[in-house]
């Protein structure tokens, strides 16, 4: 169900016309999808000094908006504050004439929408990482993608592995996150593979900037597959039950078997 989820997040890199709001999931019950409620526009003091310049066109307007969702399915209400401008849409039919409609960027809501899915014994420092970078996700994402990485430190300690290490002088000294994810892999190869390609784009968001949201979606979609193999154990179950199948070539036990007329 979290795939799904992701690819809605991933509708909130670009703005949307004000009368089609893309889906977003009740992050309450994460059943319903979020309908509006209420919506207000506010053009900003510099876009209103600006409409005084003779070549003024409508796409100049810019501004803040606030809306009011709610879930059709428990009640809950969401609400939503960003960015506001105007663009033109070209009118049905016709190949000149175009018509200008209110365009919103969505930057905070509150509750936090929801992102990553948190498997049962997933540690609660982990999670308060997490929830921290979807807070910010749709207004900073560079911040995003450095929280997230900061999320992977935090779930290499918790798997007890070393943050420090000893040099020839005796000193104690931080292991460098790579390093430890490679400590990592002889025990959970995929899940590495997962961690790095989080800590690289982290990076990004640190030294390079400029991140979309959906680099940072990206992100989030590695580090659930990487703690689904950590913490979600039916996948591990029904593994472990089909090598029994398999090592029997059959679903019954030796007994059972044997007393089968």
């Amino acid at each position: 169900m979290n795939k799904e989820n992701f690819r809605l997040l991933r509708q909130l890199g670009r703005f949307f016309p004000k009368d089609n709001w893309p889906l977003l999931l009740c992050p309450d019950c994460k059943l319903g999808y979020l309908a509006l409620d209420y919506l207000k526009t506010f053009e900003e003091s510099l876009s209103k000094r600006l409409r005084k310049a003779s070549e003024w066109e409508p796409d100049w307007i810019s501004g803040y908006f606030n809306a009011s969702l709610r879930c059709p399915y428990c009640s809950s209400e969401v609400i939503v504050v960003g960015k506001m401008s105007v663009g033109s849409m070209q009118a049905v039919g016709e190949d000149d004439d175009s018509q200008y409609t209110e365009l919103l960027g969505i930057r905070y809501t509150i509750p936090v929408l929801k992102t990553i899915d948190f498997p049962e014994g997933c540690p609660w420092s982990f999670e308060e990482q997490i929830h921290y970078a979807s807070n910010i996700l749709l207004a900073n994402p560079d911040a995003a993608a450095n929280s997230i990485r900061t999320a992977v430190e935090k779930l290499l300690t918790i798997h007890k592995v070393p943050r420090y290490r000893t040099n020839n002088k005796g000193k104690r000294v931080p292991i460098s996150m790579h390093a430890r994810i490679q400590k990592l892999r002889s025990r959970e190869p995929e899940v590495s593979d997962m961690l790095e390609a989080v800590k690289w784009i982290g990076n990004d968001g640190s030294h390079t900037g400029g991140l979309t949201i959906n680099d940072v979606v990206d992100s989030l979609e590695l580090l659930q597959h990487a703690v689904d193999k950590l913490y979600n154990k039916q996948p591990k179950m029904l593994v472990k039950l089909a090598k029994q199948i398999n090592s029997r070539k059959s679903i019954m036990p030796p007994k059972v078997r044997r007393l089968t007329f």
